[in-house]
């Protein structure tokens, strides 16, 4: 039995007051030092040698209390660290019992990212937490950090007795930890790695999204001294959640189903990325943040936001979170100045609904552009500042295209750059801001990056149909600009090409009535050529009758264009 304190005991400079929490290894009293009555703190006694050594190693991390004493107190190791509040345990029940799915998902991520970073942070630092679980997270009215002295409700990570320090050429004495979370790899028995934590994290979160996880009920029903029932059950358990990776929720009962497929993946990511050494791995911090619904995981910015939504939102110890109204009939589009601010069609992603991309090769180097929902330029996705860079992903709008002019994000890759294109559409402000974020995805050759350039040019049809005064717009099909068109009754039609719609960049043939049938080549963009144009019917093979339809192509290359012909439908 662990050794006891009683009220008015004395441990060097403090003082106990009374027990506030018990664990299996001892208790946590509250305690005022001798010449501070008022100031108080968390006495823990007994307490793990390794627990004080990591609390020194991991001082000022983000999420971590402050240990400002230890001794030893009749043979016993103690240590005094900063008073925090009450565990996130009661946060998962409010958020199950009070909230819709969707709720309860921003409210998982919000948590689940600010989680993560102090994750990162421990990671960091060399070290393992090893036993992540809601009990030993608390929540505590701070100041300090990203917070610049405001004090707000914060995540803290506590209990580090099974913290392990880690190094990619060093293996760990394998543990199970709290076994309702732990992960998959260290109930087989394995050493301890990086990637256990995050997928400690996508257990728990699975509990904030469910209130309870499926396999609760066997842990409360075993008799822990009994040890084949015990290992029986940790197979049980751990084979359950291999099944649910390999399933999918829909596997389980109609409670669970509420389980998102986004944080399926999560835990599939962690799963999946053990390979064969896995303590040499190191977790996928990005994708996972990503999953999250977070793009820049290292970011003290982004810790702020959350913790501003957080508090927003936590009342009394619980979460209460706003109804939740996700974006429909909404689709978006990168305009640009590489696509002469037309639009471009960005994908919803599978898993993760509010977020869009799209892949995009760079025909220059200057390369801005902005975002617009539904075609509509008023509005306009746009950053804070001009010509923003990745670490501006801090998004403004929709706005007005007068309020959006001038306010790009400035990509700075070099022509020929593929890049990608993210941009996540936060449903609702209290849930956070939107993000954009990009990335380069590979370089083609100097040729593609130049033939680029023609892609994103505009051209338009000019003629007799209309007398020459109307623009008629080609479109690309993959392999060329083309555009349908009627024989008139003078079984005679002549046109240019307009390049951007500019009558000083018209493209012509170098003689006059020219035709595919008869050898000629093309000109310009030029202003002149006045007289010079390519005329469907001059030549028999033509077929020419009243009514009869043509699609006219122009062929683009690495210069640009190359020749203009024609089929008869």
């Amino acid at each position: 039995m662990a050794p006891q304190l009683s009220a008015g005991d004395r441990l060097g400079d403090y003082v106990i007051d009374s027990r506030i929490g018990k664990g299996k290894a001892g208790s946590v009293y509250l305690g005022r030092t001798a010449n501070e009555l008022g100031k108080e703190f968390a006495i823990k006694y007994p307490a793990s040698g390794r627990e004080i050594v990591t609390l020194k190693k991991l001082d000022g991390c983000l999420g971590i209390p402050k240990l400002f004493a230890s001794g030893v107190h009749d043979d016993t190791l103690w240590m005094a660290m900063e008073l925090l509040g009450p565990p996130l345990t009661g946060s998962i029940q409010t958020l199950w019992c009070c909230t819709s799915t969707e709720q309860r998902w921003q409210g998982a991520c919000i948590i689940g990212r600010m989680l993560l970073r102090r994750i990162l942070a421990i990671h960091n630092r060399g070290y393992i937490h090893g036993d992540i679980k809601p009990d030993n997270i608390l929540v505590a009215c701070k100041s300090g950090g990203a917070t610049e002295g405001v004090p707000v409700n914060q995540l803290f990570f506590v209990d580090f007795g099974l913290t392990r320090e880690q190094t990619d050429d060093t293996s760990l004495e394998g543990h199970i930890g709290t076994i309702e979370y732990s992960s998959i790899n260290s109930m087989g028995g394995a050493p301890r790695v990086r990637l256990d934590d995050v997928e400690a994290l996508g257990w728990l979160l699975l509990h904030l999204m469910t209130g309870d996880l499926p396999w609760f009920e066997w842990i409360q029903d075993v008799d822990w001294n009994d040890k084949p029932a015990r290992s029986e059950l940790v197979q049980r358990v751990r084979q359950t959640k291999i099944d649910l990776l390999g399933n999918g929720p829909e596997s389980f009962e109609n409670r669970y189903r509420h389980m998102p497929a986004v944080l399926v993946e999560y835990l599939r990511v962690c799963y999946r990325s053990l390979g064969k050494n896995p303590a040499a791995v190191k977790p996928d911090y990005h994708t996972l943040a990503r999953l999250l619904g977070c793009w820049t995981i290292h970011s003290e910015e982004d810790d702020t936001e959350d913790l501003a939504v957080f508090n927003r939102f936590y009342v009394g110890g619980n979460l209460a979170l706003p109804m939740y109204a996700p974006s429909a009939g909404e689709t978006f589009f990168v305009t640009s100045n590489w696509n002469k601010w037309s639009f471009e069609e960005m994908k919803r992603h599978p898993l993760m609904p509010d977020i869009y991309s799209i892949e995009l090769l760079l025909p220059r180097e200057d390369s801005e552009f902005q975002i617009v929902c539904n075609r509509d330029r008023s509005k306009v996705f746009h950053p804070a500042v001009k010509r923003a860079g990745l670490q501006d992903t801090k998004v403004i709008g929709p706005s007005s295209s007068k309020t959006a002019h001038g306010f790009n994000w400035s990509v700075g890759s070099k022509a020929g750059t593929v890049i990608e294109i993210e941009f996540q559409r936060a449903p609702d402000k209290a849930m956070g801001l939107s993000r954009v974020s990009w990335k380069e995805v590979r370089h083609e050759s100097v040729q593609i990056a130049s033939m680029a350039k023609w892609l994103y040019t505009k051209y338009f049809l000019v003629g007799t149909w209309d007398k020459w005064v109307g623009k008629r717009e080609m479109t690309w099909n993959g392999k060329n600009f083309s555009i349908c068109v009627q024989m008139g009754h003078k079984l005679l039609e002549s046109f240019q090409i307009l390049e951007d719609g500019d009558w000083n960049r018209k493209l012509h043939p170098n003689v006059k009535r020219a035709s595919p049938h008869v050898p000629h080549s093309l000109v310009g963009p030029e202003k002149d050529g006045h007289g010079r144009n390519w005329t469907i019917g001059a030549h028999p093979d033509d077929k020419a009758a009243f009514g009869a339809q043509y699609v006219i192509r122009l062929e683009v290359g690495v210069g640009g264009p190359k020749t203009v012909d024609w089929k008869r439908l």
